[in-house]
């Protein structure tokens, strides 16, 4: 998620693992529900080794 744009891009930024909750902050005031999100092809899947 990004936040806070800038002439230079955004100032602010927060990721967090696919199947983990993503707090979207502001007048939103809601958590994500990234579980079914799907990690892209080739890359390593974040929950593994938990």
């Amino acid at each position: 998620m990004f936040w806070r744009p800038s002439g230079r891009g955004y100032d602010s930024r927060l990721t967090t693992p696919f199947g983990e909750p993503l707090r979207v902050p502001g007048a939103f005031g809601r958590d994500l529900d990234t579980s079914g999100f799907k990690t892209p092809a080739g890359e390593p899947d974040s929950t593994e080794g938990r």
